[in-house]
């Protein structure tokens, strides 16, 4: 549990720093990155043949946010940032694309496995909820937690009835009440996933998948 209260703290704490890292890019400007330009960056034979690009991987982090949470992205309103990050204990490599809006400020961030094209993590932060932090009384029952995360898990292809749901209780970040779900993995003890719910609006605002090792 311990672990668990440190890993949601850790991915509270991470928006703003990623809305400080968005820096203005023309679309005209994006090249693909070639599979050259990731393997130079990583062991001979420790990766997979089927790598993301970076273009397909703007896709696919654009479709989830407009299937999984009815967002439509344009990006010639957006700051983008788009970078390579790695778990260096296991080589691998994943693709960390930030939108932020010009006009509101509202950051989307995407991670994605470079190797495999799953979505790691997916984080939603707007600036104009700071000041309504107000304690709610209603708190999410499962019932409705199903309800919220549906549309993503459809779009992720996650099957809710392979997993127990677990409430982590209340937690604040930004002047913002949040309630916090972990979804254990039935068939699979080394990965669960994190949901963070931002209680006022009944809307996601973080999904992570934790993997663990023996």
């Amino acid at each position: 549990m311990k672990k668990f209260l440190i890993l949601v703290f850790a991915i509270l704490l991470a928006v703003p720093t990623l809305t400080g890292c968005s820096i203005r890019i023309n679309n005209y400007e994006n090249k693909l990155y070639s599979e050259k330009d990731i393997n130079k960056n990583i062991k001979v034979g420790s990766i997979q043949d089927n790598i993301l690009t970076r273009e397909k991987a703007m896709a696919k982090a654009l479709d989830i946010f407009d299937k999984g949470f009815n967002i439509k992205l344009n990006r010639e309103n957006l700051n983008e940032s788009v970078r390579i990050i790695r778990k260096a204990e296991k080589d691998i490599l994943y693709w960390n694309i930030t939108w932020t809006s010009i006009n509101t400020k509202k950051m989307y961030n995407c991670v994605i496995d470079t190797s495999n094209g799953k979505i790691k993590s997916i984080s939603l932060y707007n600036p104009n909820e700071e000041n309504k932090g107000e304690k709610v009384e209603y708190i999410l029952k499962e019932k409705d937690i199903l309800s919220v995360v549906n549309p993503l898990f459809k779009a992720l292809k996650i099957n809710p009835n392979n997993y127990h749901i677990n409430d982590g209780g209340i937690a604040y970040g930004y002047m913002v009440q949040n309630q916090v779900f972990n979804f254990k993995n039935k068939r699979d003890d080394k990965e669960d996933i994190t949901i963070i719910v931002n209680c006022n609006n009944k809307a996601i605002t973080s999904f992570f998948i934790n993997t663990y090792e023996n």
